[in-house]
């Protein structure tokens, strides 16, 4: 019967064992699970914070290309009215030009009448 008492405690010792043997296998695997859903999270985190700047710069380079729009709008208008200043006077040269050949014209004529009487 000793025998038996003896069998039945070491069948109970590779038990406890064995379950000891199991928690510590959990408890390494939930370690394990542990710094996979830790590293996870950090990596989360730095992919928000990398979202966040990335929407600063976004709105950065937007607010820069509405500037440089209105700055080019600016310049356009500036053209139209250079443009539109340089038709005006290329039309008054061509007026100052006719003019002139008018008033040559009524000399030379005058000439001719004075010439003629």
């Amino acid at each position: 019967m000793n025998n038996t008492g003896s069998g039945v405690q070491d069948s109970q010792s590779e038990s406890i064992g064995a379950l000891n043997g199991d928690a510590k296998s959990v408890e390494e695997g939930l370690q394990a699970l542990w710094t996979v859903v830790r590293k996870a999270g950090e990596e989360l985190h730095r992919l928000r914070q990398e979202n966040h700047d990335l929407l600063a710069q976004l709105g950065s380079r937007e607010e820069e290309i509405a500037g440089i729009r209105k700055e080019v709008h600016a310049q356009q208008e500036l053209l139209r009215k250079i443009q539109e200043q340089q038709r005006l006077a290329e039309a008054n040269v061509s007026l100052n030009g006719d003019k002139q050949l008018l008033t040559a014209r009524v000399k030379e004529l005058l000439a001719k009448l004075d010439a003629y009487l």
